[in-house]
């Protein structure tokens, strides 16, 4: 059924016609035709069809082969940069990496304020401590990543 559709939309020229009723005719119908029982409807006519599973060119000339993402470089990119989304920029995800910086610059403005106004502390303490917990949290992450063997990129491959 499929082929016949794609022989409707392309035309003519893709697969012969009875030359009886004109109804589109797979080579198979040589003998008779299916539709108006015509004998021997293609007599005097080329059976040919054009091949409709042939490989189709691309429209540019730049065949770029995708390559899977590393497990490993995500994982360092978690510990060194996760404050700043890295490992979901460099999987792909730009805006999970954008929605878990404003997060991290959220929760570590948050703690900040409530140790130095609420809390009294100096300010390298209140500086430290929200860092401190960030960097934590980036090691979580780095661990979730690395041990998620389940964990695939924008393009929907698996990490190396």
């Amino acid at each position: 059924m499929t082929k016949f559709v794609i022989a409707f939309l392309l035309g003519s020229d893709f697969m012969p016609s009875c030359r009886n009723c004109h109804s589109r005719l797979t080579r198979f119908d040589k003998d008779i035709c299916p539709v108006c029982g015509c004998k021997e409807p293609f007599l005097g006519m080329s059976t040919e069809t054009n091949e409709i599973t042939q490989e189709i060119s691309s429209i540019n000339d730049n065949n770029i082969q995708y390559e899977a993402k590393k497990r490993n470089f995500a994982v360092f990119l978690s510990v060194i940069g996760g404050f700043f989304g890295l490992p979901f920029y460099y999987l792909g995800f730009f805006m999970s990496g954008i929605i878990y910086l404003l997060i991290s610059i959220i929760c570590a403005g948050a703690i900040f304020l409530i140790m130095y106004f609420g809390g009294h502390l100096d300010l390298l303490i209140s500086l430290c401590v929200p860092i401190g917990l960030l960097f934590l949290s980036n090691i979580v992450l780095a661990f979730v990543i690395g041990l998620n063997k389940n964990l695939k990129d924008r393009h929907r491959e698996f990490l190396k």
